[in-house]
């Protein structure tokens, strides 16, 4: 009985050898991915992935990244495109996979990108212009807000000061132009490295609001002119007294 079974148990053992050499490995891909064999490698991350456990979330998070580079370098976008999702899932600690996800919605047409410095323009509307029929054209610059400032880079403030500029403000802009200085101000105090352009940028909106037919003549502006001057210099003689002139006038109409 023994010499009967014994063929089958070396049978079984080869059949086992043989799963195990050619079971995927991490190891196997990587190398793969390492000569330019992308193909093959992105096969075998995908296999490794399948086979690796969802609560080993940095683990999958890797795998999922090695394999959307290797479908992106083969030209195989929409698998490209769903392993940078996972990886995204799964807390990918590289913020190159946002980069290369929006890559590939781009090549599938499902995302362009555009130049937020390029002309946008917008309009807004009186809320009891109900027919939409009075626009009040605007850049659409003056949304922007504090952490537009303080989180961007490569910032093109001289295209922000022409599009505001060419702007002409109206009654139902002039606020939202008062609050865009307040915002660009804020985010100059929150700069580690203080940006001179934007000090700069803040000086030539508030002589934009200034200039303007509906700007209402209260002492705000010129509150909001010193609050740049005290961000550039100490105050002079002469803006400290025209300071003190405003507290007492409004203390005096209390």
């Amino acid at each position: 009985m023994n010499k009967k079974i014994t063929p089958y148990i070396l049978l079984f053992l080869t059949a086992l050898l043989l799963f195990s050499c050619k079971s995927a490995k991490l190891s196997d891909a990587e190398e793969k991915q390492r000569i330019g064999e992308y193909f093959e490698a992105a096969a075998i991350y995908r296999k490794v992935y399948t086979k690796t456990s969802p609560q080993k979330r940095d683990l999958r998070g890797y795998i999922a990244y090695r394999m959307a580079e290797c479908n992106r370098l083969i030209n195989s976008t929409p698998r490209a495109t769903s392993a940078y999702m996972n990886a995204l899932r799964y807390d990918y600690p590289d913020s190159i996979v946002s980069l290369r996800l929006g890559q590939m919605y781009q090549k599938s047409g499902k995302y362009i990108i555009e130049n937020y410095f390029a002309p946008h323009p917008i309009a807004i509307f009186a809320s009891d212009d109900t027919k939409y029929e009075h626009p009040n054209p605007v850049s659409h610059f003056i949304m922007m807000n504090k952490n537009a400032f303080t989180n961007s880079s490569n910032i093109d403030y001289q295209r922000i000061e022409d599009d505001l500029l060419a702007t002409k403000l109206t009654s139902l802009l002039i606020h939202p132009a008062m609050r865009l200085l307040l915002e660009m101000l804020k985010a100059y105090d929150e700069q580690s490295e203080k940006s001179v352009e934007l000090l700069r940028l803040a000086e030539k909106t508030c002589t934009w609001i200034e200039k303007s037919d509906v700007e209402d003549g209260s002492y705000t502006m010129v509150l909001n002119r010193m609050q740049i001057a005290k961000r550039q210099r100490k105050l002079n003689v002469s803006e400290m007294l025209e300071l003190a002139q405003i507290i007492e006038s409004e203390s005096t109409a209390d």
